[in-house]
């Protein structure tokens, strides 16, 4: 045999040995790859904002679980919208792996006690121990309940309101009105604030309006008129002018948080409100140690807020 017979034998024979190596290595990376390699992953989609259900919906068809761990009060996200998720948004995970979340559990909610036949001193307790507040107080004659208890509330006992919800209440007079409101217009705050304790009447509010024709503090409208007859604790709400533009510098706003002491589960708080126009309460009612306790203090010239905390001062704070 020639030298070229054997050259084109050795190049066939190298020709099998090579597709045969070939062969071998594609079956054992296919073999390899099947038994060894990971499931298929998946990039965890954005479900933060998203109804619980619409997310499981979502992650089911990419074979992920929802996987609610905890609910959060929230005032702001409806209840059952996800807030959190674990792993984030982008990551790479296993198919069926859970997706952990955190969902609103909606406003935190307080069920309105039943105050039907309750004296308003324990009313105005009740309420401060359930972290709500009087609203109105409607003083009528009604045969149901005894004088100076309550025959009425808005919203109802059962109802489920926020925290710090104002519940009007309708009182008993078992008399006709006997108190006349006198005219307040054109006095100062801190003269209609005297007159009113005298009268045993209760400010539900001060709407203060910049007024260039008066000076600060004047009384430019009240809302019942006068000569008009109302009960003990009747709320009256005041209309005051800031007086002219130069003298806004003088008037003053605080959002006062004070946190009650440790100490027994019931102490009697009031917030008093101390500046060149009077004293005033801003807040009054029974809490719990840890509770947290938020007004607004409006004030004018030099103003301090005295916190008493049953009955003895607890903190004086200066704005």
């Amino acid at each position: 045999m020639n030298n070229s017979g054997k050259y084109i034998k050795l190049v066939i024979f190298l020709t099998i040995i090579i597709l045969s190596l070939i062969f071998f290595f594609w079956e054992g990376m296919s073999t390899y790859l099947n038994l060894f390699s990971s499931p298929g992953e998946i990039s965890v989609p954005n479900i933060v904002g998203k109804n619980s259900n619409n997310a499981r919906s979502i992650l089911k068809k990419l074979n992920l679980e929802l996987l609610i761990v905890e609910g959060r009060f929230s005032n702001d996200i409806p209840e059952n919208v996800i807030l959190e998720q674990n792993p984030a948004p982008g990551r790479t995970v296993k198919k069926g792996r859970d997706i952990t979340v955190i969902v609103s559990s909606g406003p935190d909610l307080i069920e309105v006690p039943n105050l039907i036949g309750k004296e308003l001193r324990e009313a105005k307790i009740m309420l401060a121990n359930f972290k709500l507040s009087v609203g109105n107080l409607r003083n009528e004659p009604n045969s149901k309940v005894e004088p100076e208890h309550v025959f009425k509330q808005t919203p109802e006992a059962g109802q489920r309101v926020k925290k710090m919800s104002k519940i009007d209440l309708y009182i008993n007079s078992g008399a006709e009105p006997d108190i006349t409101i006198p005219n307040w217009v054109g006095k100062n705050i801190s003269e209609a604030k005297t007159s009113i304790n005298k009268l045993k009447l209760t400010i539900s509010e001060i709407k203060w309006v910049s007024n260039d024709e008066s000076s600060q503090g004047s009384i430019l409208k009240q809302s019942f008129e006068p000569g008009e007859k109302v009960y003990a604790n009747t709320m009256v709400s005041l209309t005051v002018s800031l007086g002219p533009a130069s003298e806004l510098k003088e008037f003053k706003q605080e959002l006062f948080n004070y946190t009650m002491p440790l100490g027994s589960s019931n102490q009697s708080v009031k917030i008093v409100l101390s500046d060149n126009t009077g004293s005033s309460v801003i807040y009054q009612g029974n809490n719990s140690s840890g509770d947290e306790i938020q007004v607004l203090a409006t004030g004018f010239g030099n103003s301090e807020i005295i916190v008493y905390l049953n009955d003895q001062i607890d903190k004086r704070y200066k704005f």
